[in-house]
């Protein structure tokens, strides 16, 4: 996350010495998120995705460090909107994951499992 300046604003709590933010309207904003460097606007975007909400009823329960836990509480309650949840956040990371490395997994079972004892 070094890609992001450590000062992210709440709504209606100014901070004059932090740099633009890179929303288009920061009032209506819950955070406004300040890149510290404009060449990663793109990849901070690229992050944001996977903080969006998702939805579902039927969720299973999973189990982190207390460690692991407390960093990713951060970063969604930091860089979440209303409505992101660490199990959501989790949940986007390993569907991209998947997706990208499904063919490379699938490829790895099929081996694994039709080498003989």
């Amino acid at each position: 996350m070094g890609f992001f300046n450590a000062r992210t604003k709440k709504k209606g709590n100014g901070c004059p010495e932090a740099d633009t933010p890179q929303v288009k309207n920061p009032e209506a904003a819950d955070v406004v998120i300040h890149i510290v460097d404009d060449a990663r606007t793109e990849k901070a975007a690229g992050f944001l995705r996977y903080l969006k909400p998702r939805q579902g009823t039927h969720r299973q329960c999973i189990y982190l460090s207390r460690e692991m836990h407390g960093k990713l509480s951060r970063i969604v309650r930091t860089l979440g909107v209303n409505g992101s949840t660490i199990g959501g956040y989790i949940e986007n990371v390993l569907e991209e994951h998947l997706r990208t490395y499904g063919d490379d997994i699938n490829a790895l079972i099929r081996r694994e499992s039709s080498q003989p004892l």
